[in-house]
């Protein structure tokens, strides 16, 4: 139930309130302590989503609900994991690389830290050299929010040099058969990781089909 705002402190509701809003206009998840300390009050806050003006999300954060929420996972994860990088079906699926609708958001972290785990969003977890963490790696943006992610070429070998220990190989020629760069940005990629050897047969089989290199 909502609890009602007296006539004294309406005032002061609707000012935070608007500061509020303005400050979630970007789109970017809050925290329950942030949004706390521009409203005023614990109970304030629970007015607001009682009244659909803001929403809970996820891993503790809040967000507006006027937003397209179809990638707002990764905002969130990135919020709370900003080390991670978002990597194979996520990537494959978020540039276009494969029409498979990733059920988990695929996550890397370094090495010596360990992968989100949390009930409300499904991931998979992958722990990642020093190296692995920057070769290939962009910052998008999803929901204003700084997100990094595995380019197109990078994802490609991600597949490619994973594909017999995790068993699908069908997904990784589809990634491969999606790319739309030049054979040469997979194997600059791959030459950095050490791995040119394994992915330069499948760059010279899509080559043979007629792709420039």
């Amino acid at each position: 139930m909502t609890t009602p705002v007296t006539s004294t402190s309406n005032d002061l509701f609707i000012e935070r309130k608007s500061r509020l809003l303005a400050e979630m206009s970007a789109g970017v998840p809050l925290r329950h302590t942030e949004i706390r300390k521009i409203i005023g009050s614990s109970t304030w806050v629970k007015n607001l989503i009682d009244e659909g003006v803001i929403e809970r999300l996820p891993m503790g954060l809040y967000g507006l609900p006027t937003f397209d929420n179809s990638w707002q996972s990764l905002s969130i994860l990135a919020i709370t994991s900003p080390k991670g990088v978002f990597c194979m079906e996520t990537a494959a699926a978020y540039h276009g690389l494969t029409t498979a609708n990733p059920a988990e958001v695929h996550i890397a972290v370094p090495y010596k830290q360990t992968p989100p785990r949390n009930t409300e969003i499904s991931t998979k977890g992958y722990r990642w050299q020093e190296a692995s963490m920057t070769v290939g790696v962009e910052e998008v943006t999803v929901s204003n929010v700084p997100v990094r992610m595995t380019n197109p070429a990078r994802t490609v070998v991600d597949y490619l040099r994973s594909m017999n220990k995790l068993g699908n190989p069908e997904m990784a020629m589809e990634v491969l058969q999606n790319f739309k760069g030049r054979p040469a940005e997979i194997l600059k990629i791959a030459r950095a990781l050490g791995c040119e050897n394994t992915i330069r047969p499948y760059t010279q089989a899509i080559q043979s089909l007629g792709r420039k290199p």
